[in-house]
Formats: structure tokens, sequence, C-alpha cells
């Protein structure tokens, strides 16, 4: 097992403005990544490297859960997948 102080992989964010704002909020074991922005709107996934799989500009919180193939927050699902 690798140390928890060792990079393993990371995403490439140069498809987004002001990407110091993005907040990961689910890993998928194929590396794909659900993201959002950090007070604004809008939420992605991503695949591993980086390439934007699908976006939707509603509002966003800095929590979210998937549940039964749906994102959910505690604004409202906002994506099936």
């Amino acid at each position: 097992m690798e140390t928890p102080d060792k990079v393993i992989w990371s995403w490439d964010l140069s498809n987004f403005r002001n990407n110091s704002k993005i907040i990961p909020y689910h890993l998928f074991e194929n590396g794909d990544l659900i993201i959002g922005k950090f007070e604004t709107k809008g939420i992605y996934r991503i695949d591993k490297f980086g390439n934007i799989i699908w976006r939707n500009n509603g509002l966003n919180h800095h929590w979210i859960d998937i549940e039964k193939n749906k994102i959910v927050s505690t604004v409202e699902p906002i994506k099936e997948d």
C-alpha cells in the first residue's frame, strides 16, 4: 500500500477557469470524478484525463451523494447516469 502523502494520480483541470475553487465530490472506480465550483453554479463529471463528460449549470452545494445512479445534493437531484 502506498503512503498517504504520495500522489498517485492528478486530473488536468485546465478546462476550468479559476480551478483553485474546484471541489471534488465523488471519485468513481474508473477514475471519473464529480466536481463542483465553490461559491458558484456548476457541477461536472470529468474523466481521469480531465475531459468533461457532462455538466449541469444548476446550483450545487459543498456536499453530494450518489444514490441509485443519481446525484443528490442539498439543493436537488440534478443528473441521472
